[in-house]
């Protein structure tokens, strides 16, 4: 069974979504055999595509750790502008 899905996060601005998609982006390439991940943005958007002919479970378990990874690369990004605000 091959399953697929696209996701799209939409952010505040270009540059944020442009760094966001820079962090994630090094996870699109050591997938497992019958998994692809890739993403890119457009505009304030992350889109991304995954294909997986793993099953449901990997599937899932795949989309998980990519949302994840946009959640942390994003927290980062808030974090590093609170601290330049600061200093």
């Amino acid at each position: 069974m091959k399953v697929e899905g696209k996701i799209e996060v939409k952010f505040r601005d270009g540059r944020v979504a442009e760094a966001v998609v820079r962090a994630v982006s090094p996870d699109n390439k050591p997938a497992p055999e019958g998994v692809t991940v890739e993403t890119w943005r457009s505009r304030r958007k992350l889109l991304g595509l995954i294909k997986c002919s793993r099953g449901v479970e990997t599937f899932l378990s795949t989309l998980d750790d990519l949302l994840s990874s946009v959640q942390t690369a994003e927290r980062a990004l808030e974090m590093l502008k609170g601290e330049a605000r600061k200093g």
